[in-house]
């Protein structure tokens, strides 16, 4: 599961910051940060999808954007607190692959 997590999240996204500098750890520590931060607001997302609203019918797309903006920012002050523990298999796992690209 993690393997699949970390690959339709965005590793790729991770390593492309790591292209010029394999060897930055806060430049590895905060793409690993900001990849936690996507996928909990993905979920923060599906869970607020998923509760049925009471007045659907008012709800205006201004809201749905403003629940989507909400979520992103819960998600970085979740990540931030660190997350749910996606961050240091993240990490571990942006240095396997720079170290295998390396050679």
């Amino acid at each position: 599961m993690l393997k699949l997590l970390l690959s339709s999240v965005g590793v790729f996204m991770a390593l492309s910051v790591l292209a010029n500098n394999l060897d930055d750890e806060s430049k590895i520590k905060n793409s690993a940060r900001e990849v936690e931060e996507i996928f909990i607001a993905r979920q923060l997302k599906t869970m607020n999808d998923s509760v049925h609203q009471y007045n659907a019918e008012e709800s205006s797309h201004s809201q749905q954007i403003y629940k989507e903006l909400l979520a992103e920012e819960h998600a970085k002050e979740i990540a931030k607190v660190g997350g749910v523990g996606l961050q240091p298999h993240i990490i571990k796992d942006i240095k396997t692959k720079a170290h295998n690209k390396r050679g």
